[in-house]
């Protein structure tokens, strides 16, 4: 072997791999090759420059060109480097052309292949001679393909091409601001060209602006023609596109990205990924056009909307049938292979053959669950049409169900608890694309997904992999319950789940029921609970290592994996639980919510499940929800069975119950339930407890809300409290970080947290937990300090004797405590009072002060430490935090001035702490301004009375208005407020009825008490006395509006009570507003729904969440209730039902007004007739009669009363 070479040492990167195959030498030429690769990409020029890679690029050219000559001569057609055949020979030349090296002539060899006469002429060679060398150069050919295959893994060359693409790409993303000729800093650089006479180095000439666009309608009018005759340009269009999107994905500008993706919708790129996966041309091609669908739909937080409504849009004006062609083909190839792959895993060893097979099977795992992705990505955000669409492509000439396809897929993969077991990381992966994309295809919700699903029997499918146990995955991670298997049966659940969101019907909740396993759902919630029970103290006492960093871990061949096997001991497991349910309590607030999510995503989904079931059936509420106590005559003394075995039969169901009781109850404390409005329809929504609102929201905060939310209209009243929720959870998230503050690090801090309390190392912890109620303890010991300083200034502080030795001058009086003892007693107390109070101050600005940051409004561009100053200042700047500064500062006052008789201001506090006292203070301070006016008022009428004084009464002040009007002014107020509000009577002279001035003094003395003592006194005793009414109105008020209105709903009491006794609930009213809504089950939703990562979120979630950012309050059950609306008597099912009735019944009544107006106008046509034709009859039996009393006259014959009758009978008539 020669010498070492100089590249050893060099700055380039060592060969990191030795192919067990391949020589020292031959590895030595791969690494020669790697050299010249390097060169080519970086460039030779600027590289060689320096002396020593010059050297060291001689030395691998010589040793390459000396050593493996014969593989050069022997190269073959075939040969293939990484992006093509003339990479190698590229890099070989450029390298030797950069050094002048003799040897450039031989280098050229490598490309050149073997001619068939450049050898010893074919007739003087034997046979053998040539089989031989025919042998020699197919071996060289192997090894030389098996070079090129290892050069195109290395994972430096794939970085260096990826670098490379990704340049590529940038640079075509920035091309219009890189080539328009407007651009302001080219024109600045162009200004210098008369003066240079030419452009700065690094800059070039720009003759016209490139748009991306019209760069990209270019690319994909060129592929559409030469779409089927030239797959070598595709495949470099599909990576310069690639590239295009992924450096935007990369780049720190984020409005890049969406630009790009719009670009790409707007330019075709979409049709012309159709057409090529409907060409079906190539299994590469139609995985790069996936990839770029995948890329074109991704943002750097979830999914680009623009460009998913673009590509909608795109494939909804076209025939995209290839597109849903090549996805049930990815499908299908993956469910046609699995049968065959699943039979191979249980086979001891593969031959080579069978080994392909399973690297191919996962690679159609790869491209199915990159397929699954982007339908995904189609889908995200609950976009109904894109839904539908999937379901149905109507227009096509060829229609696929996505969501039918998937789910076949998913049974084959996984049908049964047996197959379950072999199941491999892989195929768990594809697994839970299926799933994701079947979630989003039911929420929103999408009715016709959502019943179609069930019919297709998901729900018996989901239960038997429940109760699985995904052996392979268990012995894969060396965990009972991995994190993979834990986030599988997660998404199980949430299927089911994602079927019965807004669901206003009971269809779907009854096939469940006919299909659900009770049995299951009670063995997966008991196994969620005791897991993290005895995997958190595993973890905890660093006794097993969690995968994921996870909290809880329980390894296979551990001890305490057999509490969690169905053939526990009830009673072992009972006893072994209650030790260790403190301490995973304890460590419970050190998860955060992900955590916790990881952990029982699982259990709680299911307990979801069963709160959304278990109101539809009695039998399954009876089968898993369990009784708040066992009532249980069980005692656990044998004597008092019959027999041994009798005994021990009830001791196991007693432990049965027991266990699972205390496993739903700890998972049910992170469920709530609320009532919400969405799309007009009152439904439940359960959700997740977040930990903010479990552990770290005050108390006093709550308190606060019931005191100050006004409740002079519901939607006020509901607009302010959603408001109020959203202040204090960023008061909670910020002593939630406070709490979690530890003075350690790094595995210090983690063994601290598992071996001492809390507060050695989280000084925050102590004062924040249990919602801050030690902070509260620190006010009530501060003043319980103050009250006794108080007592013990007022006892122990004398008047100072003559030559007293512990006497403290203040230059006005002389006090001095009873002794020593005395004086460092109050020492002592004032440091213990200052200490509470400066804890407090500090606990408290650091809550505060980031808030006070958070609420500030920006003003323009400033540093750092200004927005620290305004936060700081405007921190302790509010009542509460001005009130104990100035506390703490007459405590440090009395102490350090020597001042003690100013700590009996110290009990003024009670004014602030004792809620009565500050009622009693607000009730002052209110109209304190109206009393400030009538002050001055009654000091102006002072003043005009002191000026009559002055200059009638002169004498009669004596010395009290013997100098000026403004001296008797101050005395007449000063006296007669000293006297008790008397009037003049203390100060002037007395006069009687003989006196000259006696009816002026009368006058004078009784108009000056009526108006100061009688009317402006009274007026400031009303003021006070009206605002202590008005405050004992508003306590009263509020009191009645609580005791007799809902919090949330805002319904009046007896009505609920008198639906809540129709229904069989003896308390409704508490029952309401404890169960059915409950006002903190509505702040923590609050909390959830700023927490939870948007793209999780459900429809209702969604829609509720916008409503929270528009600040709408349409969501909130404002005069409504389920307990009323389920109650038949009361109202309908649901108000757009009632609505509907109505708006049905008023267009019955206009139809039936209708009806009668017709009749009456036809009765009236039909009366007018008939009396037309009356009237007729009676006009010519009028005639008639004329002519009868005519033709009697004439004939002189008498009228008789018989012909007088019968001429009233003919004119009679019925009508």
């Amino acid at each position: 072997p020669p010498h070492e070479s100089p590249r050893e040492t060099a700055a380039a990167p060592a060969l990191t791999w030795a192919p067990p195959e391949l020589t020292r030498y031959e590895s030595e030429y791969l690494e020669a090759v790697l050299s010249c690769v390097d060169s080519f990409f970086r460039g030779p020029y600027p590289v060689l420059r320096r002396n020593e890679l010059n050297q060291e690029t001689s030395h691998i050219m010589r040793r390459y060109m000396q050593r493996f000559a014969v593989v050069i001569r022997a190269n073959l057609e075939s040969t293939r480097g990484m992006l093509n055949e003339e990479l190698l020979q590229s890099a070989a030349h450029r390298v030797a052309a950069a050094l002048g090296d003799s040897s450039a002539s031989r280098i050229r060899m490598l490309g050149k292949r073997a001619e068939p006469g450049a050898g010893p002429p074919r007739a003087s060679m034997s046979g053998a001679a040539v089989a031989m060398r025919d042998d020699a150069a197919m071996a060289l050919q192997v090894k030389w393909n098996d070079m090129l295959r290892r050069l195109r893994e290395d994972p430096r060359i794939v970085q260096r091409l990826e670098a490379e693409e990704n340049l590529f790409g940038q640079t075509l993303n920035l091309i219009e601001g890189l080539t328009d000729p407007e651009d302001a800093q080219y024109a600045k650089a162009l200004q210098s060209v008369s003066a240079r006479g030419s452009l700065p180095d690094g800059v070039d000439f720009r003759r016209g602006r490139i748009a991306v666009g019209d760069l990209l309608k270019r690319l994909v009018q060129n592929t559409r023609d030469h779409l089927q005759e030239d797959l070598g340009t595709l495949r470099r269009i599909q990576r310069l596109l690639l590239a295009m999107l992924r450096s935007a994905a990369l780049s720190e500008d984020t409005m890049l990205l969406p630009a790009v993706q719009d670009e790409f919708v707007k330019s075709g790129v979409v049709q012309l990924l159709v057409s090529v996966l409907d060409a079906r041309l190539a299994p590469d091609v139609s995985n790069t056009s996936w990839k770029l669908l995948q890329e074109l739909l991704k943002a750097k937080m979830g999914v680009n909307k623009q460009a998913q409504r673009g590509l909608f849009e795109s494939i909804t004006g076209m025939d995209d049938s290839g597109l849903w062609d090549s996805f049930r083909g990815i499908v299908d190839a993956v469910g046609q292979t699995t049968k065959s792959i699943r039979s191979l895993k249980v086979l001891p060893s593969l031959s080579a053959a069978e080994t392909e097979a399973v690297q191919e099977y996962r690679e159609q795992l790869s491209n199915a669950e990159l397929a699954l992705e982007v339908m995904c990505f189609m889908v995200e955000g609950h976009d109904s049409a894109m839904q539908d669409y999937l379901y149905v492509q109507v227009g096509n000439s060829r229609s696929v169900n996505v969501l039918e396809d998937s789910f076949n897929l998913l049974v084959r993969l996984c049908k049964d608890a047996g197959v379950a077991d072999t199941i491999e990381v892989f195929e768990e992966a594809c697994m839970l694309k299926i799933l994701e994309l079947l979630i989003e295809l039911a929420q929103g919700p999408n009715l016709r997904n959502q019943e179609h699903l069930s019919a297709l029997g998901l729900v018996e499918v989901v239960f038997k992999l429940l109760g699985a146990n995904f052996n392979h995955l268990q012995r894969r991670g060396g965990d009972l319950y991995p994190t993979n298997v834990r986030k599988l049966k997660s998404q199980l659940v949430a299927v089911l789940l994602a079927l019965l969101e807004g669901r206003m019907d009971t269809k779907i909740q009854q096939t469940f029921l006919e299909r659900i396993d009770a049995g299951v759902v009670k063995e997966r919630i008991s196994f969620v609970h005791l897991y993290f029970i005895f995997g958190v103290i595993q973890v905890a006492h660093s006794k097993v290592q969690s995968d994921s960093q996870s909290h809880a871990a329980i390894p296979l061949d551990g001890r305490d994996q057999h509490f969690l096997l169905p053939s526990v001991d009830q009673t072992e497991l009972f006893h072994e639980r209650e030790l260790a349910d403190d301490l995973a309590f304890e460590l419970l607030e050190d998860l955060d919510d992900a955590e916790l999510v990881e952990l029982f995503s699982e259990g709680l989904n299911l307990l979801q499940l069963m709160l959304e079931l278990t109101p539809l059936s009695k039998e399954l509420a009876v089968d898993v929800t369990p009784a708040e106590a066992v009532a249980s005559d069980f005692v656990d003394k044998p004597s008092h069975f019959m027999s041994e075995r009798d005994y021990l039969w009830h001791r196991t169901e007693f432990h049965r119950k027991e266990n699972y009781r205390h496993s739903y109850s700890f998972l049910k404390q992170f469920v709530k339930t609320i009532e919400v409005v969405v799309n007009g329809h009152l439904q439940r929504i359960h959700f997740q407890q977040p930990l903010t609102a479990m552990f770290y929201m005050q108390e006093t905060s709550k308190q606060i809300i019931l005191n100050n939310v006004p409740f002079r209209s519901p939607d006020i009243k509901a607009k302010a409290f959603i408001q109020m929720c959203q202040d204090v959870h960023q008061e909670s998230q910020l002593i939630r970080q406070l709490s979690k503050f530890s003075v350690l690090s790094g595995r210090t801090r983690s063994w601290a947290q598992n071996n001492l309390p809390d507060g050695v190392h989280r000084p925050f912890q102590v004062f924040l937990t249990n919602d801050a109620r030690r902070m509260q303890e620190l006010l009530s010991g501060s003043l319980f300090i103050a009250l006794i300083l108080a007592l013990h200034t007022g006892i122990f502080l004398i008047p100072m004797r003559t030559n007293a030795p512990f006497a403290s001058a203040t230059g006005h009086t002389h006090l001095a405590w009873s002794s020593l003892t005395t004086e460092a007693v109050a020492v002592g107390l004032g440091g213990l009072y200052i200490a509470c109070t400066a804890l407090w101050l500090v606990l408290t600005a650091c809550i505060k002060v980031p808030l006070t940051a958070l609420h500030q409004k920006e003003r323009g561009k400033q540093s750092r430490w200004p927005k620290s100053m305004r936060a700081f200042v405007g921190c302790f700047s509010q009542p509460d935090m001005v009130w104990r500064s100035m506390l703490l500062g007459v405590c440090s006052t009395a102490l350090c001035l020597q001042l003690p008789f100013i700590l009996t201001f110290l009990v003024l506090d009670f004014f602030c702490q004792s809620a009565r006292l500050a009622t009693v203070l607000g009730g002052v301070i209110a109209p304190m301004r109206s009393v400030l006016m009538t002050s001055i008022g009654a000091t102006i009428v002072t003043f005009a009375y002191a000026s009559v004084g002055f200059h009638w009464f002169r004498d009669d002040f004596n010395d009290y208005c013997n100098k000026n009007v403004i001296t008797c002014t101050q005395n007449i107020i000063y006296q007669s407020t000293r006297n008790g509000i008397v009037g003049l009577s203390s100060m002037m002279d007395t006069v009687m009825p003989d006196d000259r001035d006696f009816t002026s003094r009368m006058a004078y003395d009784i108009s000056f008490f009526v108006i100061t003592g009688i009317m402006l006194l009274n007026t400031v005793v009303a003021l006070i006395v009206d605002s202590f009414s008005a405050q004992r109105r508003a306590a009263e008020e509020r009191e009645i509006n609580k005791e007799s209105q809902t919090f949330i709903s805002c319904l009046d009491r007896k009505i609920i009570e008198a639906v809540a006794q129709a229904v069989g609930i003896s308390d409704g009213f508490n029952y309401h507003e404890e169960h059915k809504q409950p006002k903190w089950d509505y702040m923590s939703f609050v909390f959830y729904l700023h927490e939870k990562d948007p793209q999780d979120f459900t429809g209702p979630e969604s829609a509720i969440k916008h409503c929270l950012e528009r600040k709408d309050i349409k969501w909130m059950p404002l005069g409504r209730s389920k307990l009323l609306e389920e109650d038949k008597n009361n109202v309908n099912d649901d108000i757009l039902k009632r609505i509907e009735q109505q708006a049905g019944n008023v267009g019955r009544e206009l139809e039936g007004g209708t009806e009668v107006k017709q009749l009456v106008l036809a009765s009236m046509k039909v009366l007018s007739r008939q009396v037309d034709t009356r009237c007729d009859q009676f006009s010519e039996q009028v005639v008639a009669s004329h002519q009868r009393a005519h033709n009697t006259k004439t004939n002189s014959a008498p009228l008789s009363l018989d012909t007088v009758n019968e001429f009233m009978r003919s004119t009679e008539s019925p009508d």
